[in-house]
């Protein structure tokens, strides 16, 4: 899949096409450079084909669902060799499947929202340190704006932490990818 690796945006930079092997570094890189965000995967190493057929979690999730909610149009590769274009929901598009081909190949390509929104995101993790034996809960509270709304972080900033990076500004590629952990 990773040969299905293009991003495009339309003249208007209302919607980005996203092939289904493509990398969120790849996609948010591109999209940095224009100043938009596309609803998401929060780390680098979830591919967009299964991040968005699963539902997707993003910083934006709160604010404007998940990733699947954005797609407004998916292109699948049926198992007769047809490419079917539609701006359905991933309920619909399982149904329609399982109903219509009993063998489904590939998604291909997806077409989705870019909103651009200013509003927090709050992503936890609990953290196993193999060498230390120790767990750890571990907290990145987004701000996805021009500059952080320290504001907004208060009653976090107030709990004792042992590393605190709130403050730092940074794009969404460099931030998804700073954030990439091993797999427990």
């Amino acid at each position: 899949m990773t040969g299905l690796d293009t991003v495009s945006i339309n003249d208007n930079h209302s919607v980005v096409s996203v092939g289904a092997g493509s990398s969120w570094l790849a996609v948010y890189a591109y999209l940095d450079r224009l100043n938009l965000a596309i609803t998401g995967g929060r780390n680098v190493a979830v591919g967009v084909g299964g991040l968005t057929l699963g539902g997707g979690i993003s910083h934006f999730t709160a604010r404007v669902g998940w990733a699947s909610d954005n797609v407004v149009n998916f292109q699948v590769a049926l198992a007769a060799g047809a490419l079917v274009d539609g701006d359905i929901s991933v309920t619909t598009l399982s149904r329609a499947i399982e109903e219509q081909d009993k063998v489904f190949d590939a998604f291909t390509d997806l077409t989705a929202a870019t909103p651009f929104d200013p509003y927090i995101s709050l992503v936890m993790g609990l953290l196993f340190n193999a060498t230390t034996k120790a767990w750890t809960l571990s907290n990145w509270a987004v701000y996805a704006a021009a500059g952080p709304d320290l504001a907004a972080f208060r009653q976090l900033r107030a709990i004792p932490s042992l590393s605190n990076t709130t403050g730092i500004i940074t794009n969404l590629s460099t931030f998804a990818n700073e954030s990439l952990m091993p797999p427990l």
